[in-house]
């Protein structure tokens, strides 16, 4: 238990690599999110997050954790007067990635030089993260002064997380190991050396259903809670002080 997100084990049969991207999601729908209609879908979610690392700095954004490098051909899309790079340890999806975007790739954070990086995006990544403590100084570290992040993960304190309990739709993910709380993300940032500048709790229109708004009715000790209100969080950040 850290004092700014609560651990659970990672279990033996979890997904690894590729096989994240290939999967069901929380209501057992499979997808393919190498394919054009998700592709598409992601970024229509993600406007908001793409939006923001727009306000970036001049220079050289990364899009750390990456997967098949959707949101980073939307960011070399948006930026064409700055290079893009990505981070995406599994082979086969960084291979994807590099193909769609066009972008570098690479394997790792240690990869990425020092203080190199205007702008950094990571969507959904922290989560899955062993320690979440170390890979924010990483990310830390990559980015110049003065440089922007964007970072976004499930909120695991949200009402519909306190009312559904186990049946909170985030957990049906057994990748999801490190749960962190909107304030406990916004403590971990300003603790490593990061100003947060703004956040916001996305809601993709996708989501805002007849259908969902009724689930929020349901019994949640029977039913797995809907895409709903609060259920993620967004927060972008700037770095100001020196590396430690």
């Amino acid at each position: 238990m850290s004092q700014f997100y609560q651990r659970r084990p990672r279990q033996a049969d979890a997904p690894k690599g590729a096989g994240y991207f290939h999967r069901a999601d929380p209501d057992g729908v499979v997808r393919d999110l190498t394919q054009k209609r998700e592709r598409k879908q992601k970024v229509d979610d993600c406007t908001a997050e793409l939006d923001a690392i727009e306000c970036a700095p001049a220079g050289m954004v990364a899009d750390v954790g990456c997967g098949v490098g959707t949101l980073l051909g939307a960011i070399a899309r948006g930026r064409p007067d700055d290079p893009a790079i990505g981070v995406e340890p599994d082979p086969e999806a960084r291979a994807v990635a590099e193909e769609h975007s066009g972008c570098l790739v690479y394997p790792s954070l240690a990869s990425v030089p020092w203080n190199s990086c205007a702008g950094v995006l990571c969507y959904h990544v922290i989560e899955h993260v062993d320690e979440p403590e170390a890979f924010v100084q990483d990310l830390h570290r990559i980015l110049e002064p003065g440089g922007l992040l964007v970072i976004s993960t499930p909120d695991f304190d949200s009402p519909v997380a306190r009312v559904w309990g186990d049946n909170y739709r985030m957990l049906h993910d057994p990748t999801h190991i490190s749960l962190f709380s909107t304030q406990g993300l916004v403590g971990l940032l300003e603790a490593t050396g990061f100003v947060v500048d703004d956040v916001w709790h996305p809601w993709p229109y996708r989501f805002r259903t007849r259908d969902h708004v009724l689930r929020l009715l349901d019994d949640p000790t029977s039913t797995v809670s809907p895409p709903a209100p609060g259920n993620h969080v967004s927060v972008m950040a700037r770095r100001v002080e020196a590396d430690r």
